[in-house]
């Protein structure tokens, strides 16, 4: 667990310009941050297949994707345009990862919503890992996955 949504950026080996503390503020009381890295976020509610396309940044947002003991959200956007997304961990139905040697796509699905977040393999490694714990419990996968 991380007390600060920098902490667990910095653990993560990723930065974020300012949206670490847009993420900070939107934590509610009592949930405890499991994960925090910035990553390109995209959000569909179709199940097309996971093509990895790190460099098409249409209908993607940068910004920060956060794991807690309640849910997984994201914070985004530039300026005055800010990008807010939640999804409480007891939505949580699947999640499925296609990657290349260093980068890839990881789909986390909802009831009602499907998260598609980019990144450096070891960071969605890592977010899966911590989807898991937070949805099963800190026993699941085992290990470090970096």
């Amino acid at each position: 667990m991380y007390s600060t949504v920098k902490e667990a950026l910095k653990n993560s080996g990723t930065f974020s310009l300012g949206q670490a503390g847009k993420a900070e503020r939107e934590l509610m009381q009592n949930e405890e941050i499991h994960f925090a890295a910035s990553v390109n976020f995209s959000m569909t509610r179709t199940t097309e297949n996971l093509k990895i396309d790190p460099f098409k940044l249409k209908d993607k947002v940068n910004g920060v994707i956060v794991v807690t003991n309640k849910r997984i959200y994201f914070v985004g956007g530039f300026g005055n345009r800010k990008t807010s997304v939640q999804m409480p961990i007891k939505n949580f139905q699947s999640m499925d990862r296609k990657s290349s040697l260093r980068m890839g796509k990881l789909r986390i699905q909802g009831m009602t919503s499907m998260f598609i977040v980019d990144g450096t393999t070891g960071v969605l490694k890592a977010l899966e890992q911590a989807v898991n714990n937070a949805v099963y419990g800190d026993d699941v996968g085992g290990g470090n996955v970096f």
